[in-house]
């Protein structure tokens, strides 16, 4: 699930290349199905915009009470995607459902969306978020209990770069990667305020945020010339790149892996350590140490925030 700009097949498919080129690495292209996805926004009618993509998300982060709020009415196709609808369709409801419409067991659709693994980019974040609130709403109406639904939804897994959407509330397992220096993604809260300006201090250093705070790791910067928002795949060798940035890049890329390969062998989701870690001492070490860094800069989040 790309960013606002996945309009067409070319763009669709430089998300895909990233990913091919890190599965082939681990030698698994053979074992998965790799799709992306072109956004249908709708064009405009009537000289207005159908899908206004900065004002959903905004909605989306009003919804959840962010500090923002839209002083102009918003058209339905923008509070309610149509596309989102579409891609619902094809790659969750049969997971949920038989052929008939109808609720299947919940191992089964745990099974079933264990094998749907997803990699967001920007709004692609956004749209999975949508995503996921139509599938809570799809599973309440087919008979699911609501811990049965947290148990489905708890088997699907989306790894997001720079996210475009409020963090901290979505049901699945989302694991967010961002740069302290993405200043194209507004959050609106007083956490992302506070690293920004943290950041600025030159305090802030490559950090673990559990999932009461987002579930998200953010590092400093990606390093020198390099892109802080835009999507560079997961080769560390990139010129330019810091050690924070090849720290971002290779744990995503651990999560992504090691969240498919489960899915292969038809085990059961892991949690954020043992998907970044797997059994690598070396990867343990690391995600202990930005843990320990993730909880200092809490710390001080906290003390300024009662000076």
């Amino acid at each position: 699930l790309g960013g606002d700009g996945t309009i067409s097949d070319k763009r669709a498919n430089g998300y895909l290349k990233s990913l091919e080129q890190l599965f082939q690495r681990e030698q698994m292209n053979e074992d998965i199905a790799l799709y992306s996805v072109v956004y249908d926004f709708g064009g405009w009618d009537d000289r207005n915009i159908v899908f206004n993509a900065n004002n959903a998300r905004t909605h989306l982060m009003q919804t959840h009470k962010r500090n923002v709020k839209i002083k102009s009415p918003l058209n339905d196709d923008t509070m309610n995607p149509r596309y989102i609808k579409k891609i619902f369709d094809t790659a969750f409801l049969p997971r949920i459902s038989d052929k008939d419409g109808k609720r299947i067991s919940t191992e089964e659709a745990m099974q079933n969306i264990r094998k749907l693994n997803i990699v967001a980019h920007c709004h692609g974040a956004y749209t999975f978020l949508k995503l996921e609130d139509m599938m809570t709403a799809k599973m309440k109406d087919l008979g699911y209990t609501k811990q049965e639904q947290q148990q489905i939804q708890k088997q699907l897994l989306c790894v997001a770069h720079a996210p475009y959407c409020p963090l901290g509330i979505s049901k699945s397992t989302l694991i967010s990667f961002c740069s302290a220096q993405d200043d194209e993604v507004s959050h609106h809260n007083n956490f992302q305020t506070e690293i920004v300006n943290l950041n600025k201090q030159g305090e802030m250093t490559l950090s673990y945020f559990p999932e009461r705070q987002g579930n998200v790791f953010i590092c400093s910067s990606l390093g020198n010339g390099v892109e802080e928002h835009n999507f560079i795949g997961y080769d560390i060798n990139q010129k330019g790149l810091s050690n924070e940035g090849k720290a971002i890049l290779a744990l995503s890329g651990k999560a992504i892996v090691n969240g498919v390969r489960g899915s292969i062998k038809n085990e059961p989701l892991a949690d954020t350590e043992t998907l970044i870690c797997g059994q690598d001492d070396k990867y343990k070490k690391i995600f202990n140490k930005i843990k320990e860094n993730g909880k200092a800069i809490y710390n001080k989040i906290l003390y300024n925030s009662i000076q």
